[in-house]
């Protein structure tokens, strides 16, 4: 209902404003010094998380030392399997910074919600090298619950100067069911559970929460021969 899609919107603002007010007048400052010292503001984000860097650069009556990086490649409107498996590449983010005349004088704010991917890791790590100071964006929740692809095991909270959580939901637990033939077919290595973190529109996410019981389903038909990539449903 309505109410309880405003009631959700307002406990999720009544909470970052208790949790994160603190590092969002931190980070405000961290750019204000910047600014005023003559650096750049640096924006990057991959897959989904570019749109936060969208948003900031280029806006009418908006900061006009924004500097964006959004490579085609990491983000998902050429082709998403692409910007998936280059976002996990090691060494990618060096190569894409050393075309930006990074200082010491500048702002870097990252953007991924579970940090744990190499391009993004990185890049922090990269910036922080040249003397840079990193913001990030991310969620605490996924981000302390899954495992790093970074070749040394961090994340992105790990390599900033300040972090603002998001504070996205997780789902704990959720049961799968995979769908095969199984007449045909033995599959081994499906767990029996996951965990699932809830990104996207405040009335999806009321809605996925208040819901309750939830089944990912996991549609293993024709993958089990082809080897295509499977579909994965939230129901």
């Amino acid at each position: 209902d309505i109410q309880g899609y405003f009631d959700l919107l307002n406990k999720k603002l009544e909470s970052l404003e208790n949790t994160q007010a603190e590092n969002i007048e931190k980070a405000a400052d961290m750019i204000v010094e910047s600014f005023l010292a003559g650096g750049e503001f640096y924006a990057f984000g991959t897959g989904h998380s570019h749109m936060i860097v969208e948003e900031l650069s280029t806006r009418a009556g908006g900061l006009a030392f924004v500097h964006p990086i959004l490579p085609p490649e990491l983000m998902l409107h050429e082709m998403v399997n692409k910007s998936t498996n280059i976002e996990r590449l090691p060494g990618y983010a060096k190569a894409l910074l050393d075309l930006y005349p990074v200082s010491d004088k500048d702002v870097f704010l990252i953007i991924s919600n579970s940090g744990r991917n190499s391009v993004p890791v990185e890049m922090a790590m990269e910036a922080r090298k040249k003397g840079a100071k990193v913001i990030c964006i991310t969620s605490m929740k996924h981000s302390t619950t899954c495992t790093s692809r970074q070749k040394d095991g961090y994340k992105l909270y790990q390599v900033s100067d300040l972090v603002i959580d998001n504070q996205a939901e997780i789902l704990n637990s959720q049961p799968v069911t995979a769908v095969y033939n199984q007449e045909a077919y033995v599959v081994e290595g499906i767990p029996e559970s996951a965990d699932i973190v809830l990104m996207g529109k405040k009335s999806s996410l009321y809605l996925a929460e208040q819901l309750g019981d939830h089944q990912l389903k996991l549609d293993l038909t024709g993958s089990v021969t082809n080897f295509q990539t499977t579909r994965i449903t939230l129901s």
